[in-house]
């Protein structure tokens, strides 16, 4: 059944509808070449066994590739306590847009609106994003700055930043991995922060997290359930596969806020690949690869890793990705997906979390990129 606002709404299994969006074009290309890759401390530098369940290149904020051994470590009950306290939470609003304000945990806050006796830049009365980078990034990376110019220029909001670069950016990938989970139980207790310093629920909180980001914003939302409250919308850029789907299933889900979208560029490889969320777009099939990724010689799972939170900030800054419904993908294919009495469905930050039914659909308008989207069952 589809609402009103068209997005698909499902379960988080394996077998449950996708929704898949194909973009034809892009205007660049980016392309990682062999010569990028660089030994990881967890890996040994000529990996034996399968791609992609024993060993994975996984690529840093700059697209360098690293060897990561994924056979090696399981989750376990880690004790690495103090790296809690390597994570900043850096506040960006348009009244200070080009420095941010940092932010610190109080647990025992107040609901008088003062940050730790300090005036501070946050407005209640607008929305909380919550940026979340990846592995090797940091929150003064390219594509967290450029979210947050996004945001910014889209109107009145708070922009909150989880710098966790102590971690996921000195660390090896397994241990960062595994820091997932206290990365996200001490984003949670900041958000719980501003809820009773000033004086909101989850209502206004949206996550937004790319790769390993995407399941810190998991379990932070899984923080806050267990405190009894619930944040609106949780928003993942193509998820970090090593060590969340294989050899475990780990990681953000659809119980972790009321709405999750997630958006699949480079599935089964560096993303997850069965659906997660309310809402879960496969743009091109969801990968390995992606348009302008694929060069003769070239690794594209970096690139495709990277084009989700190409597509989503896009998407803020030109309304996101809307879509018409089409039966499958050889009707789009053929061009026989008529535009009469189809139904509207929106890729990106625009996607309402109102959204329920299933929608099987081939993109309309996608600002300067044309974009085809379908479901397969």
């Amino acid at each position: 059944m589809t609402g009103e606002s068209g997005c698909w709404r499902g379960d988080a299994s394996p077998r449950s509808p996708i929704s898949l969006i194909v973009l034809n074009s892009h205007p660049t290309a980016y392309a990682i070449t062999r010569d990028a890759v660089e030994a990881d401390d967890d890996a040994e530098p000529s990996p034996s066994g399968l791609y992609g369940i024993d060993w994975v290149l996984f690529p840093d904020d700059i697209g360098n590739l690293h060897f990561v051994n994924i056979s090696r470590l399981l989750f376990g009950n880690s004790s690495l306590d103090e790296h809690q306290r390597m994570v900043r939470f850096e506040l960006y609003t348009r009244k200070n847009r080009d420095y941010y304000e940092e932010l610190f945990i109080n647990e025992n806050a107040e609901c008088d609106g003062i940050e730790n006796g300090n005036f501070t830049y946050y407005n209640p009365d607008n929305s909380l994003q919550v940026l979340v980078h990846g592995w090797h990034s940091s929150g003064q990376s390219d594509t967290i700055l450029a979210m947050k110019e996004a945001y910014l220029n889209s109107g009145e909001v708070n922009v909150l930043v989880v710098d966790w670069s102590k971690i996921a950016g000195e660390m090896t990938y397994v241990i960062a991995a595994e820091m997932t989970k206290y990365v996200g139980k001490q984003t949670g207790k900041m958000i719980h922060s501003l809820m009773k310093r000033h004086c909101f629920d989850g209502r206004p909180v949206h996550l937004v997290g790319h790769s390993l980001g995407a399941h810190v914003s998991g379990y932070a939302g899984r923080y806050l359930g267990n405190q009894n409250l619930t944040v609106a919308r949780i928003t993942g850029l193509d998820p970090a596969r090593p060590l969340f789907e294989i050899p475990t299933t780990e990681g953000l889900n659809a119980t972790d806020a009321t709405f999750v979208d997630i958006i699949h560029t480079n599935g089964g490889i560096l993303g997850v690949r069965y659906a997660r969320g309310h809402a879960d777009f496969f743009p091109n099939g969801g990968g390995p690869s992606q348009p302008g990724c694929y060069e003769s010689g070239n690794l594209p799972d970096a690139c495709a890793h990277a084009r989700s939170h190409q597509y989503f900030t896009e998407s803020i800054t030109h309304g996101g990705f809307a879509s018409l419904s089409c039966e499958n993908w050889s009707e789009y294919r053929s061009g026989t997906c008529a535009t009469e009495n189809k139904t509207h469905v929106t890729m990106g930050h625009k996607c309402p979390p109102t959204a329920s039914g299933a929608v099987l659909s081939v993109c309309e308008r996608c600002t300067d990129i044309f974009a085809g989207q379908y479901r397969v069952k």
